[in-house]
């Protein structure tokens, strides 16, 4: 997920990765019911993802090694 300035999906294609940026509107007065649909859909998950970051950081998760007993 990114913002609209990232222009990296051709980095991204050789690794089979989608980037999922939200739509916006340039000289559209209004998103359309698709691009609505699926800029709600992106904001959803981001939000998902932004907490979890946050919580990794804030628990400070990733500051040391994770014992292989915890992999699954």
């Amino acid at each position: 997920m990114a913002d609209h300035g990232f222009n990296i999906q051709d980095q991204l294609m050789p690794l089979c990765v989608m980037l999922n940026i939200p739509a916006f509107s340039k000289a559209k007065v209004q998103l359309s019911n698709e691009e609505l649909i699926e800029t709600r859909r992106i904001a959803t998950s981001r939000i998902h993802v932004e907490r979890a970051m946050e919580r990794m950081k804030n628990y400070h998760i990733l500051d040391r090694n994770i014992p292989n007993s915890l992999k699954k």
